[in-house]
């Protein structure tokens, strides 16, 4: 009978083992070309005049949003984060830093593609502390990254399997 339960306790741990392992692995962060970079330096752009309220600068930032995620989803979901981004960034002080680093950090949530649920993760803080250090209150910075989720959710192509959940 001891026997058997050294065979059961032994079972039970390496099952935690391998259960402790087998986490979503982190996928490929996109490099922008030099293209993009140009896409990049739009968008930052396009914040900028978001922010001192221009009058087709939502219209314009949806589009280069856009044209970052090459699903059909991809406008869709760059109208609806122009559309929160612009909420959002009334009223702030919005440096040129700021802006090219949220148009790096939107570039990566439109365009990557295999992204573990701990990079979303990190994406989403990254954005969330430079939209908190321009001034962006937490519930309309909030709007945004939730929407940040949602784009993800849509581009992915990693899906993860049921044993990556533990």
């Amino acid at each position: 009978m001891r026997t058997r339960q050294r065979w059961i306790d032994l079972l039970t741990i390496a099952i935690l083992a391998g259960a402790a392992g087998c986490r979503q692995p982190d996928g490929p962060m996109p490099q922008p070309s030099a293209e993009e970079e140009n896409k990049i330096g739009d968008v930052s752009r396009d914040l900028l005049a978001v922010q001192s309220r221009a009058p087709s600068a939502v219209k314009e930032l949806s589009e280069d949003l856009a044209n970052f995620a090459p699903t059909n989803e991809g406008g869709r979901h760059g109208a609806e984060m122009a559309r929160r981004l612009a909420a959002s960034l009334e009223g702030t002080k919005l440096s040129e830093d700021a802006a090219k680093q949220i148009a790096r950090d939107l570039f990566i949530a439109f365009s990557a593609r295999q992204l573990s649920r701990r990079q979303v993760a990190t994406l989403r803080d990254s954005l969330g502390s430079v939209l908190s250090q321009t001034g962006v209150q937490q519930a309309t910075a909030t709007s945004v990254l939730d929407n940040v989720n949602a784009v993800q959710a849509d581009v992915t192509t990693l899906k993860p399997k049921w044993w990556q959940f533990f």
